[in-house]
């Protein structure tokens, strides 16, 4: 994904299948967030996003990953697939 295709995410706003969320919360609160997504079709969970849809960025993005991957191998069960990908924003 590009900052511009995360830029025009923000603008269209959260939905069923796109969640903005500015850190990742705490462990249950974040594997509910993906088991919904899971549950789902599908969807985006973008990180370093307001709920306004300002793009923030995160400042510690490798904490971030490891807190968003702790929360699903210990609380989604059955485990969710999911895949991450940094948007660098400069």
């Amino acid at each position: 994904m590009t900052l511009r295709e995360l830029t025009r995410l923000a603008r269209v706003g959260e939905g069923e299948h796109l969640e903005f969320k500015r850190r990742v919360p705490e462990g249950p609160r974040v594997a509910r967030e993906l088991v919904a997504l899971a549950n789902s079709t599908g969807g985006r969970l973008l990180l370093g996003v307001a709920d306004d849809g300002e793009v923030a960025g995160l400042q510690y993005a490798a904490e971030e990953r490891f807190a968003l991957r702790h929360a699903a191998e210990r609380y989604c069960r059955p485990p969710v697939d999911y895949d991450t990908e940094t948007v660098p924003l400069d």
